[in-house]
């Protein structure tokens, strides 16, 4: 017999005089039900990791996506590697101003703010990334820049456009389906 490994499956299996009895430590039941509610649990925390991933992507393409339609050349077709890693140094620098203003309210000696540090330790896993592979939407082609231009900012319009890495020191490195999926 299959094992039910939903949590609902096997609470509905242990029925009625399952849940009002008890169920023995040792018992089978209750092994059942502790392993699909640990694998509940598991599923759930995933769930949660990958909405943030996809938060914390969508996120850093929206301002990206910002910065590519202040561009002052309307008739732009598309970037070049130089323009796309100042593309990634303003985004990197975004909060400048606010870490300097943190900054400049510190009194001497005393510890940063809570704000401040995580500010630094973000531009700092931001720095790293840089170097190793910066993920950003594909704007060095024309059929990148169009879809990401014509991008709506939802959520699920993140697939219509291709995603590269683009590191300081190495340039550019295609990224593939497969490589994006396992990130999340």
């Amino acid at each position: 017999m299959p094992i039910a490994k939903s949590l609902k499956k096997v609470q509905a299996k242990l029925g009625k005089n399952g849940a009002s009895t008890g169920v023995h430590p040792r018992a089978r039941k209750f092994k059942q039900l502790s392993r699909a509610s640990l694998r509940e649990e598991k599923l759930k925390k995933q769930r949660g990791e990958r909405g943030r991933t996809r938060e914390w992507q969508n996120a850093r393409l929206k301002y990206m996506h910002d910065l590519v339609l202040v561009d002052p050349t309307p008739d732009r077709t598309q970037l070049n590697e130089d323009e796309l890693k100042a593309l990634i140094v303003k985004f990197i620098g975004r909060h400048d101003l606010e870490l300097a203003r943190l900054k400049e309210e510190r009194r001497p000696g005393r510890p940063m703010s809570s704000r401040q540090d995580a500010i630094q330790t973000q531009q700092q896993s931001e720095n790293e990334e840089f170097k190793t592979g910066f993920l950003v939407p594909d704007l060095l082609s024309p059929a990148g820049y169009k879809a990401f231009h014509d991008w709506k900012k939802d959520f699920n319009g993140m697939d219509s456009f291709a995603m590269i890495r683009m590191s300081r020191d190495l340039g550019l490195q295609q990224v593939s389906a497969a490589d994006e999926l396992m990130e999340e």
